[in-house]
């Protein structure tokens, strides 16, 4: 984050969108969750790198920025690994309808967010260990069927 306000940090690169386009993805990110409580609203200072912020407010900032111009395709990388849960289950739920017809690469180590996808690619040590629909790659995982390189004997 930048110094400035949130709704000057959700709109930084686009400043020609309008406030509709600022709520709608503030709304799904959660940011408005926390701009409640706050008398700033919008105006509310981030301070530089986002430092009058939480973890997981700073989080919710970024991804209501990404999905502010409304992308066909999100990368997100590891979004919610500050959030609460509450946090986290809000923003899946919200997210859920705004995905549909979308492509979503999700990089991630909470198994709650794979609610979000429907395919798993598994890396470990940089190595694709298995690919697929996620419901078989996770059977997979559970059943002890995917070998990684840490659980190959062979491995380097």
């Amino acid at each position: 984050l930048f110094y400035g306000s949130i709704r000057e940090n959700i709109a930084l690169g686009a400043p020609y969108v309008d406030a509709q386009a600022v709520l709608r993805a503030a709304n799904i990110a959660g940011v408005t969750d926390f701009l409640r409580s706050h008398p700033s609203g919008f105006d509310w200072p981030v301070g530089e790198r986002g430092m009058n912020l939480s973890g997981g407010q700073r989080q919710a900032i970024t991804i209501a920025r990404a999905l502010l111009l409304d992308p066909q395709i999100l990368i997100l990388d590891e979004p919610t690994s500050a959030m609460d849960n509450n946090a986290e289950s809000t923003l899946r739920k919200r997210l859920k309808p705004v995905l549909e017809d979308r492509t979503l690469i999700l990089f991630t180590h909470r198994t709650s967010m794979l609610q979000l996808v429907d395919r798993l690619v598994v890396m470990e040590a940089g190595k694709i260990v298995a690919d697929g629909p996620k419901v078989d790659i996770l059977k997979a995982l559970k059943d002890g069927k995917v070998k990684t390189p840490s659980r190959d004997s062979g491995a380097n």
